[in-house]
């Protein structure tokens, strides 16, 4: 999927403490711009003082430039914007990236689990239907490591959906993002959100499936096209977050 315009280059001066959707960056002729940042999560790791970001122009409501990739540790690039995950995946699907869920019809967003979700699809191949729950993975610890979630309560509706999902005997998929060239496994992050690791595996244990893909990325384009593992708490407490 490519960018909806040429990306410009910047360097990230700030993103501003309290309006979280605002950005401040400098371009190489030292003019400071105020850009949108569509991610107001914790973007930890992705928000260094000095980093190289680029940002696409102002196109239709965004009255604003909006940022769209940074620069993190030892060059891996990171897209921030969430409002490209859903697009990604359902790109993907279509093109059979995904072996897992090859050959279904994006049916629509959500359906009757989704309760007002944005990261939900509907698919459906031979009248049989499967939920898919989406979640972006930006945030590295060490080894490569994608974490998720990043703060405390983030995807707990959706697993609770999926679960139920599930247990009304439709197929039912978690499906991790990682918008990140450096990630390589994605885990729980139980320091985190403890409760969300155990729902995790309660879901597991339930039926819900679990992947995590990695996107490549340019400065013209992304592309979700490389299956990673997921690594479980309890059988990744040698890596550190």
């Amino acid at each position: 999927m490519k960018f909806s315009s040429k990306l410009t280059e910047a360097v990230l001066l700030r993103r501003m403490s309290v309006i979280r959707f605002l950005a401040e960056v400098v371009l190489p002729n030292r003019q400071k711009l105020t850009i949108r940042c569509p991610n107001t999560g914790d973007m930890r790791g992705c928000d260094v003082l000095g980093s190289r970001v680029w940002f696409s122009k102002a196109t239709g409501y965004h009255c604003l430039p909006t940022l769209e990739l940074i620069e993190a540790d030892a060059g891996a690039l990171v897209c921030v914007n969430p409002e490209l995950m859903k697009p990604l995946v359902i790109e993907a699907i279509k093109q059979n990236n995904i072996p897992e869920i090859a050959n279904y019809n994006v049916l629509h967003a959500g359906g009757h689990y989704d309760q007002f979700r944005s990261q939900f699809l509907l698919l459906e191949k031979e009248q049989h239907q499967c939920y898919v729950g989406i979640e972006q993975v930006i945030v590295s610890g060490d080894h490569g490591v994608g974490v998720f979630p990043s703060s405390l309560g983030d995807g707990t509706e959706n697993l609770r959906a999926l679960i139920k999902a599930r247990e009304d005997g439709h197929r039912a998929i978690l499906l991790y993002c990682a918008m990140h060239t450096g990630i390589s496994y994605v885990k729980a992050a139980a320091n985190i959100d403890p409760d969300y690791a155990r729902m995790l595996q309660q879901a597991a244990d339930e039926g819900v499936e679990i992947l995590a893909y990695r996107t490549s990325i340019s400065l013209d384009a992304i592309e979700l096209n490389t299956n990673i593992p997921v690594l479980y708490a309890e059988k990744s407490a040698k890596f550190k977050i």
